[in-house]
């Protein structure tokens, strides 16, 4: 399976748009991370373009319940997404 996350940069603002539902601390390490690299308003949106499921920090999954349970691609999803995330915000404020 593949999908893909989008970037915009208008003068300040760095948006990084992610196919899913992204716990605001994934959110949260991806706006720092852009941050500290130069953006001066960084945001991420979520359900962007398509909705392929939760996206939630390692120890998040193991702890189960709902979201877990609609989280398809295991515990590496969100850490995969906020490297993607990160690397694609950080080529565009080049």
């Amino acid at each position: 399976e593949s999908s893909y996350l989008g970037v915009l940069r208008l003068g300040d603002f760095v948006g990084v748009s992610v196919p899913g539902e992204l716990f605001s601390k994934l959110g949260l390490e991806i706006r720092g991370a852009l941050k500290d690299a130069g953006a001066i308003h960084p945001v991420v949106v979520g359900l962007a373009n398509e909705w392929i499921s939760y996206m939630m920090p390692p120890e998040e999954f193991t702890q189960g319940g709902y979201e877990p349970g609609v989280s398809f691609y295991g515990d590496q999803l969100g850490p995969m997404v906020v490297e993607q995330a990160i690397a694609a915000g950080k080529k565009i404020l080049k």
